[in-house]
């Protein structure tokens, strides 16, 4: 008898998938895994920040070594804003005073950081033309206060730095990628903190005024000067300006809010 060898109709040490579609299925697997683990921790963060004291908020302000102090440039402006800010909180009480420190730069800003501390950009007070305008700013920080929306995002932003820093060590291409994606995740949730912190500042509007002229004016500023492609915008944190001044129009309709003039906003740089 004349042996003639063939090869096996399979083999079960060979896979059918290619190392593309291997290495697709295996990403997938890992980011599944940290996508659990992040809206757990998530989780844990959003129930954890409701017991953190203002005490607490203003040491943890300290460790972040940003300025506490104003700068001299922008003195005057600081005095002024913090007149303003003082007013507004009859209208939206929260459990510490609010300071602010305002920054001569020319970013058009405002950030919240823990313990009632807003930084404010100079650019940002160039660009408002009316009182009414920066009210609605500083509401909508206030409003991040109120739902505590600044110890949320710091404490989301850790554990996205922490599941990339245990999976694959730091300065990692493929950490990078992870915790791009992961941030996916993130970018709904802080939709919803600005779009509720909108709210908000309508509403400290419409205390400290009694009507709500000037709540779109910020955003219309923002677009008309922004040249960020479509496809950017995608990816960004904050909803699109104009999605912004088309839901606060609707939200003041539906709470019968009144619209009339502004005051205008004239404060010396110095």
């Amino acid at each position: 008898m004349e042996y003639s060898g063939k090869l096996p109709t399979s083999n079960v040490n060979v896979s059918k998938r290619t190392p593309l579609q291997e290495l697709l299925i295996l990403l997938g697997g890992v980011l599944g895994i940290c996508l659990i683990f992040y809206l757990c921790l998530g989780w844990a963060v959003d129930y954890s920040i409701q017991h953190i004291s203002p005490e607490e908020e203003n040491e943890l302000y300290a460790l972040m070594k940003l300025p506490a102090g104003e700068e001299e440039k922008a003195a005057g402006r600081t005095l002024a804003v913090q007149t303003l800010l003082k007013e507004l909180q009859k209208c939206a009480p929260l459990p510490y005073q609010v300071s602010i420190n305002v920054s001569d730069s020319k970013q058009v800003n405002a950030v919240a950081f823990p313990g009632g501390h807003i930084l404010v950009f100079s650019g940002l007070l160039d660009q408002v033309s009316s009182e009414n305008e920066l009210v609605f700013v500083l509401g909508h920080e206030l409003g991040h206060f109120k739902h505590r929306d600044h110890l949320r995002s710091l404490g989301r932003g850790l554990v996205l730095w922490v599941i990339s820093l245990f999976l694959l060590g730091p300065d990692n291409d493929v950490g990078d990628f992870l915790f791009s994606a992961l941030g996916v995740a993130n970018r709904t949730h802080s939709r919803q903190q600005e779009s509720a912190a909108d709210e908000y500042a309508l509403e400290v509007l419409n205390c400290h005024y009694g009507h709500v002229g000037g709540s779109t004016k910020f955003f219309e500023h923002l677009r008309d000067n922004n040249q960020t492609p479509e496809i950017l915008k995608y990816y960004s944190t904050h909803p699109s300006d104009q999605k912004r001044i088309d839901d606060l129009n609707a939200l003041a309709i539906k709470k019968n809010y009144k619209v009339a003039s502004v005051k205008p906003w004239v404060v010396a740089a110095n």
